[in-house]
């Protein structure tokens, strides 16, 4: 039985539907909460996709239900989506923050011991997402703006320089989710 919450396969069919430009790459995106909340909508039908998704929250609210449990947002949030992942959003237009989208064919410099991306825990179970410290949320913020600078600056080696960041940020984060 097939089900009736939309599934988007590509990152490109995913932002055709939320309402925001196509990637650069097919499988990888970054994107910049303010500069979406231009054109997102604000309240997204339930929905799944077959990437996965590192969101930090740095300043804003409302809710998110994923894999049927409803999480409140809050500052200094940082939240994981699985492929496949049941999703519905409800937000207000005040978000600050950074997400990427990125399929396991851009992950090609894993980090030790996490071969995959499947291979982290954060994606390996449902996990709504986790509060960090403003100094860590600094940290994570920091390497998301390099991310996004580089993903908007094309150059001979941007794409490298980017998957290093995101495996910093995977580094970081698996620090982080195994403080507990």
């Amino acid at each position: 039985m097939l089900s009736a919450i939309p599934l988007y396969r590509t990152i490109d069919e995913y932002n055709l539907n939320i309402n925001i430009p196509l990637p650069r790459y097919p499988d990888f995106d970054v994107r910049d909460f303010e500069q979406n909340m231009e054109t997102v909508r604000l309240e997204m039908p339930s929905f799944r996709h077959n990437f996965y998704q590192v969101a930090l929250l740095e300043s804003g609210g409302g809710t998110v239900t994923s894999a049927g449990q409803a999480f409140d947002l809050d500052n200094f949030t940082i939240f994981f989506i699985q492929p496949g992942q049941i999703n519905y959003w409800n937000i207000p237009k005040d978000w600050r923050g950074y997400y990427f989208s990125i399929s396991e064919s851009f992950y090609t410099v894993p980090l030790d011991g996490f071969r995959s991306l499947n291979d982290f825990p954060f994606f390996q179970k449902f996990t709504q997402g986790f509060k960090l410290k403003r100094e860590e949320a600094k940290v994570i913020l920091e390497l998301f703006e390099r991310i996004n600078q580089e993903y908007h600056s094309p150059s001979m080696f941007n794409q490298a320089i980017i998957k290093s960041y995101v495996c910093s940020i995977l580094g970081y984060c698996i620090r982080f989710y195994e403080r507990g």
